[in-house]
């Protein structure tokens, strides 16, 4: 019977993922992936050429997808501005008055084992809705 029911459990926590692709998009974002979020995005060295410079000040998490693979991938989506450099996309940043606030998709990587982050590609998706 024990053995039944730990089996249920299991079926019932893997049953919202599929094998290999993201998890389902969730609206709240936990302390964990916002942690690895700021210490990605706050180091200019942890971005791939592919961003081509841009920076993010994120002051809002809208939400946030994830694959486990050697690490984890992240999807996440935030409300924010452009900024001149990493050190202002840290945790708290603040958006100049001047800077229009928009949506982005932000990927990222992370593994924490070997304190590797990369920030792999950031889209503006308020721009990209109005390119339709």
């Amino acid at each position: 019977m024990q053995l039944l029911t730990l089996l249920a459990v299991a079926a019932m926590a893997t049953a919202d993922h599929i094998t290999g692709g993201y998890s389902p998009t969730k609206s709240r974002v936990s302390l964990d992936a916002k942690t690895d979020f700021f210490t990605a995005v706050g180091n200019d060295a942890n971005y791939a050429p592919a961003t081509n410079g841009v920076r993010i000040c994120a002051t809002k998490f809208v939400s946030v997808s994830q694959q486990v693979v050697a690490g984890i991938n992240y999807k996440f989506r935030v409300k924010g501005c452009a900024v001149d450099r990493a050190a202002n996309a840290v945790k708290d940043c603040v958006c100049p008055k001047d800077a229009p606030r928009q949506t982005y998709d932000i990927s990222i990587y992370v593994q924490g084992w070997t304190d590797t982050y990369t920030v792999n590609s950031i889209t503006n998706v308020t721009d990209a809705k109005a390119d339709l």
